[in-house]
């Protein structure tokens, strides 16, 4: 901070909110108690859907041992539910949904009467944990991971190896076809989705289908929180 005057960033995983006063007492005694020039983000990782509930109520338990809590400079959660390997949640040739627990949650949350209402935060279409795989050994099977209302819609295929990515077509095409489609215009990922299954654009390798998935978060993910914002001005006036 004194070199280029940003300040600080805390981020806080799973492991530090076991003792959260410790954590933040190492914080004070190396830093001093500079919140306001310190962004502090509590990164809960991956969040198990099949315990969003106790996750909520152990998010907000957090909160009331965070020290000075409307002085921070931001104040962010972080999370989400996004699989490791979609195979256990998703079977090859099927589609699936995986729960948005992270959005479900910070919609809850916002609902409590809260000294400050944290930003929202989450690992876009990821999960947490980096995989290093092999790509002489990898059976990836093709698939598309698009954001819905509350869940996340799993289109999967088969072997890229003994398939190849021609089958994304037809992917595509369940996906244009899908009542949770976004349509066309409404990101540049909706865009390629739908030009692929018309065959007016390539059927592109990993890279391009995590590029366009990651549009279509972003751009859905914005959406709902403007959108959510909007609602609380309305309720608040």
């Amino acid at each position: 901070m004194e070199t280029y005057r940003n300040g600080y960033c805390l981020r806080l995983l799973d492991e530090d909110f076991n003792d959260v006063d410790k954590s933040f007492y190492i914080v004070r005694e190396t830093f001093g108690d500079n919140f306001n020039e310190t962004d502090l983000i509590m990164d809960y990782q991956y969040i198990d859907p099949k315990h969003e509930s106790r996750m909520e109520r152990l998010i907000l338990g957090t909160f009331h041992e965070i020290p000075s809590l409307s002085s921070w400079r931001t104040f962010t959660i972080c999370g989400t539910s996004f699989p490791k390997n979609l195979s256990e949640k998703v079977s090859t040739g099927s589609d699936g949904y995986v729960r948005r627990s992270e959005w479900n949650i910070y919609k809850k949350i916002r609902e409590k009467e809260l000294k400050r209402i944290p930003s929202f935060g989450d690992y876009n279409i990821s999960h947490p944990d980096y995989i290093e795989i092999d790509p002489r050994f990898m059976q990836m099977a093709a698939n598309i991971r698009y954001t819905t209302d509350d869940s996340f819609l799993i289109l999967r295929g088969n072997s890229i190896r003994i398939h190849g990515w021609g089958q994304i077509v037809d992917i595509t095409k369940r996906l244009v076809g899908h009542k949770d489609y976004s349509g066309k215009d409404f990101s540049y990922g909706d865009k390629y989705i739908y030009d692929c299954s018309t065959g007016d654009e390539t059927t592109g390798n990993a890279e391009t289908w995590r590029r366009v998935g990651t549009n279509h978060h972003l751009t859905f993910v914005i959406k709902q929180l403007s959108n959510l914002f909007a609602a609380s001005t309305v309720r608040l006036s």
